[in-house]
């Protein structure tokens, strides 16, 4: 087909409106199809019992995304090499793929993709403060007025995920005192509960609610 003809755009018109009256379709719905025409389309529907509503959780969604994305990989890899499990998908052919492939629109009329965010959902006061396991890696407090020591300390703490990251909090004489005792001795831990800033570690941790040792049996 010339395209560059005079008359294509009219024609192009024509055939689509016959189309649309033939198969009772809109006529922009036919015309955007055909952009398909050299394209596997692919559709992805979220069937759950918890997902019932009018939206889903955004991570779940950027985990579809991304899901999606190792399916085609994955695929591309299977016709390239076949077998049961692919260690690596990062096949040239596969990276290719994933480079020439368009996120289409959700709907007819934009790109607009449309989240809703609690205004509550960080400070939530009803929540508990998280509570981390961790060692003491550094005491940067001072001597007061009357003798004791509080201040800054740095922890090392466990994340749910298994991950670590160093934290920096202000202690109390008491709380100060018991994080002394958990650096001198291997075997102690703390338990801390509070709430994590973001940013460069050692990250601020405020809102401290609980400071206690976790002692060996």
């Amino acid at each position: 087909m010339d395209s560059s003809a005079p008359d294509y755009a009219e024609s192009v018109q024509r055939v689509v409106g016959k189309l649309s009256d033939l198969m009772g379709m809109p006529a922009d719905v036919i015309l955007a199809q055909t952009r398909w025409l050299k394209d596997d389309v692919l559709q992805f529907r979220v069937v759950s019992d918890h997902y019932c509503g009018s939206s889903i959780p955004l991570d779940f969604t950027g985990a579809l995304v991304n899901g999606i994305q190792q399916l085609l990989k994955s695929a591309a890899c299977t016709v390239i090499k076949p077998r049961i499990h692919h260690p690596k998908i990062t096949l040239n052919e596969s990276v290719r793929l994933i480079d020439k492939t368009r996120f289409e629109q959700t709907g007819r009329g934009s790109f607009i993709i449309k989240v809703s965010c609690p205004i509550n959902a960080i400070e939530s006061q009803d929540s508990p403060d998280p509570s981390f396991i961790g060692t003491v890696e550094q005491l940067n407090g001072e001597i007061g007025e009357d003798g004791r020591r509080s201040g800054e300390v740095v922890l090392s703490l466990l994340l749910p995920e298994g991950d670590t990251v160093r934290a920096r909090l202000a202690l109390n004489a008491d709380d100060y005192a018991k994080a002394d005792q958990a650096h001198m001795r291997d075997d102690v831990y703390t338990k801390v509960s509070g709430r994590l800033r973001p940013g460069r570690q050692p990250q601020r941790m405020t809102d401290l609610s609980h400071f206690d040792l976790v002692l060996p049996p």
